[in-house]
């Protein structure tokens, strides 16, 4: 069975020599069993794996368990096999010489392919952060393309709306007049909009304990101008303290109520509430309106870039305020949507986590 086996099989000695060979241990090695008898092993091994085998019959000799390597062989034609070799010591014959049973597994095609393998991942990796780096210059130079425009436009914009505000007074009201002073207003919000998504995208979160009362009280004070005129009924029952970044909370909970008084403005009363919900590791803050809500099947719509569900002339906005509550939720690993029925309402919900 040993002279027949299909795997290379030698029998070495404590000393390294070769005791016995079958038959395809001769092929592996370019010579006849008889040949390889009596012969050291180590001459048939590479240099750098010399001391690997050293330590491989030592290993096997002194502890008497299986032990294995990988191996670089060198056949006396010069061609070079790599190899798995797996020693174990057979002491089954008291008296009998002190050998092992070493029988080598040809991995040389493998250790090809996984070198080839290894190669190309380190060539796909040099190429993906080639392409992240430069998808990240290009962010940035788009976003200071972006930041400058928007710099100057908001100066000759407000250039502009100091002319129209003039020419209004001097002349009296105007139809053409009002409608410039509405587009501007209109492209200013806009702009206002972006800014905001711009933001988002490059906010850099810090978590923390946020109290979300102290978040609302913020808000509204904010929103002071909005409220100008307006008959708002308030109904904010104490909001939870939760582990999230001040920052986005405060932006979500703007965009939330400014929805809200943008679409309550023709009712005689805005009814806005604040709900919470409390659930396993989480809190869901929700922004309840009595306005002219929506059509429930278009509710991922609202959370899209430029989606809205309104028509244009009817209500300011680009559909921008509510993909970037949605981006903010993104980067805490956190959600939004929202509900609502056509002239019954909306609420619009985030999750936050609890505190720890």
């Amino acid at each position: 069975m040993f002279t027949h086996a299909p795997t290379p099989m030698l029998l070495v000695t404590k000393a390294g020599r070769i005791a016995d060979a079958n038959l395809r241990a001769g092929q592996l090695l370019g010579l006849s069993p008889e040949r390889l008898t009596g012969r050291r092993l180590e001459k048939f091994v590479a240099t750098g794996s010399q001391s690997t085998l050293a330590a491989l019959l030592r290993g096997v000799f002194t502890q008497g368990e299986l032990q294995n390597a990988e191996l670089v062989m060198v056949t006396p034609d010069g061609a070079i096999r790599t190899v798995r070799g797996d020693a174990v010591h057979d002491p089954e014959v008291e008296g009998s010489p002190a050998w092992c049973h070493l029988s080598l597994t040809d991995i040389t095609d493998l250790r090809a392919i996984h070198t080839q393998l290894l190669d190309q991942t380190d060539m796909l990796q040099a190429q993906l952060q080639h392409l992240t780096a430069r998808q990240y210059r290009l962010e940035h130079e788009v976003q200071d393309v972006i930041r400058s425009t928007q710099g100057q436009l908001n100066l000759h914009l407000a250039r502009l709306q100091n002319l129209l505000k003039r020419h209004v007074r001097d002349a009296g009201p105007s139809s053409d007049l009002t409608l410039a002073q509405d587009a501007l207003n209109r492209t200013l919000g806009l702009l206002a909009s972006l800014d905001g998504y711009v933001q988002a995208r490059q906010l850099r979160l810090r978590p923390r304990h946020v109290d979300l009362n102290q978040v609302l009280q913020d808000v509204r004070s904010d929103l002071k101008d909005a409220l100008d005129g307006r008959t708002v009924e308030w109904n904010t029952g104490p909001l939870p303290t939760v582990y999230g970044d001040s920052r986005a909370l405060r932006m979500i909970l703007t965009a939330y109520l400014s929805n809200a008084l943008k679409f309550t403005r023709t009712r005689e009363a805005a009814r806005i509430r604040l709900l919470v919900e409390e659930h396993e590791g989480e809190y869901l803050i929700g922004v309840q309106d009595n306005g002219i809500g929506f059509n429930n099947r278009l509710k991922d719509k609202a959370f899209e870039l430029f989606g809205r569900l309104h028509p244009t002339g009817a209500y300011e906005g680009a559909g921008i305020d509510l993909a970037t509550v949605r981006q903010l939720c993104d980067l805490m690993g956190s959600r939004a949507w929202g509900d609502g029925k056509v002239d019954q309402g909306a609420t619009f919900w985030f999750a936050c986590p609890k505190t720890d």
